[in-house]
């Protein structure tokens, strides 16, 4: 059109853009050229019609190929790798920014994990209870979880506090103090006898828990507090989403997304360096400087695990005796799961931690099937800790409060998938070990999650210690020669 200039195309603002780009000129040891730039991404939003994350992810790979085969040009050095592994001591000191988590497919909720599910488990009513008028000296978790322990009925483990409003209302609105002052004004003396008090919604393992708790609390008094309890509305019922992860639905065999299963994001800062030194290895031929941000570091390792897939080992542990299996396997059925999972961030229908040697109420039936599996496969391990858990799925973790070695076992219906992964000794490989009816010695303080599953319930028991007198020094993930002593 006459009068009329073109414009050069505005440049994109998009955050995933700007992370490309940082990425980009570390591959090529120099600065991308702006208009250029613009223009790859361009092209990849527009004519490959990519969103921004999908984008990123392309471009990036597309950057490491090409340093790949700059490997040979003088900008590489022999000590690149102690050069990286130095850089990491030093620049390690909080875990990778959130949005390296952002690039999931978008969850899939179950029907176990929406708001009405603890009504479709546990009736109508629910498991919730309302308590009221707790006094002030009492309006505090830890105290009004010592009360519930101290109180609750024999063989029952303690509920668990969905919520406590410390001054929830003023108490006594018509009750006068008996040592008023003679004179007093009758609106004052009415005001001074109106006490804050608080209420809590409290949550039992299944209905008629809560009614056996509704009969039992009500009416009684507890280091002067009154109990005022009943039944909680509808919209304070259904299981807690507390310390829970709600993450997508794997599939059968469907692993979790791969920056989860090299970096979890529940690791600690120092963990987080460990495991970025221990993949940096294989990358540090392709950065041009060292002295990157470790969320640079990790990029780059994804991109070479999406290009180069690590190594699958398959394993499998030792088949459980039929009547131990059977036994374990309705137990676990008739268990009576925690309100809360005993563990956060392990996306899990149920989580259950036991301890040997201790009571734990409402668990002793199980806990003495748990036993007979132990002496089985190895009766003089130093196991003081179990953890049951019902549809564990994905969440890669380490065990960091693990001292030694420990026995992994899971049991169900479940048909296909359900796999124990572990990372190797050597970063570039993974076991994949079956654990469904059998046992298997594995190390916990290794990277490990397990895949998705269907077909039906999976339940697991994992044996562990956190007893510093049991011990040992981490040497492999999978302990392929373990055959049962008892």
């Amino acid at each position: 059109m006459v009068g009329v200039e073109s414009t050069p195309a505005m440049q994109p603002t998009s955050a995933w853009y700007f992370r490309w780009r940082q990425v980009a000129s570390e591959l090529i040891g120099e600065p991308l050229e702006e208009q250029a730039a613009g223009e790859l991404w361009r092209d990849a939003r527009q004519s490959m019609k990519l969103p921004p994350h999908s984008a990123y992810r392309y471009l990036v790979d597309e950057y490491f190929a090409a340093a790949r085969e700059l490997l040979n040009s003088d900008r590489r050095t022999e000590s690149a790798s102690e050069e990286l592994a130095a850089a990491l001591r030093a620049d390690v000191k909080e875990g990778l920014p959130l949005w390296c988590y952002e690039r999931a497919e978008p969850r899939r909720p179950k029907a176990a994990d929406s708001p009405s599910e603890g009504l479709a488990q546990q009736g109508p009513a629910g498991a919730t209870l309302w308590f009221g008028d707790i006094p002030a000296e009492l309006a505090d978790v830890k105290a009004l979880n010592k009360v519930f322990f101290t109180s609750k009925p024999s063989g029952v483990p303690p509920p668990f506090i969905k919520k406590l409003v410390k001054q929830g209302y003023k108490a006594g609105s018509i009750a006068f103090r008996a040592d008023a002052e003679p004179g007093q004004d009758d609106e004052l003396r009415e005001k001074e006898a109106k006490d804050w008090a608080g209420y809590a919604f409290v949550e039992f393992r299944d209905t008629q828990e809560a009614k056996d708790a509704l009969a039992h609390f009500d009416g009684r008094l507890v280091e002067g507090w009154k109990m005022r309890v009943q039944w909680a509305e509808d919209r304070h019922q259904g299981r807690t989403t507390q310390f829970r992860k709600l993450g997508p639905d794997l599939q059968p065999g469907q692993d979790p997304p791969l920056v989860e299963q090299l970096f979890p994001a529940s690791l600690p800062a120092e963990d987080l360096r460990q495991a970025l030194n221990r993949h940096s290895a294989a990358i540090a031929s392709v950065l041009a400087q060292p002295e990157q941000e470790p969320w640079v570091i990790a990029e780059i390792v994804e991109a070479l695990y999406r290009k180069h897939p690590r190594q699958e080992i398959p394993a499998a542990g030792v088949p459980l005796p039929p009547s131990l299996l059977r036994n374990l396997q309705e137990e676990l059925r008739r268990t009576r799961w925690p309100a809360a999972p005993h563990r956060a961030g392990m996306q899990a229908q149920h989580y259950l931690v036991l301890q040997r040697g201790w009571i734990n109420e409402g668990y002793e039936a199980l806990m003495c099937v748990i036993d007979d599996v132990l002496d089985w496969a190895d009766p003089a391990f130093g196991c003081n800790r179990v953890a049951v858990t019902k549809d564990f799925q994905g969440s890669p973790h380490i065990d960091s409060s693990d001292v030694t070695c420990q026995y992994a076992v899971s049991i169900g219906d479940f048909t296909s998938g359900g796999e124990l992964c572990i990372e190797g000794d050597r970063p570039d490989r993974v076991w994949v070990v079956d654990t469904h009816d059998r046992v298997a010695k594995i190390d916990g303080r290794w990277v490990h999650w397990v895949r998705g599953h269907s077909g039906g319930e999976r339940y697991s028991v994992i044996f562990f210690s956190t007893n510093p007198a049991c011990a040992t020094e981490r040497s492999r993930p999978v302990f392929q020669d373990f055959a049962p002593r008892g």
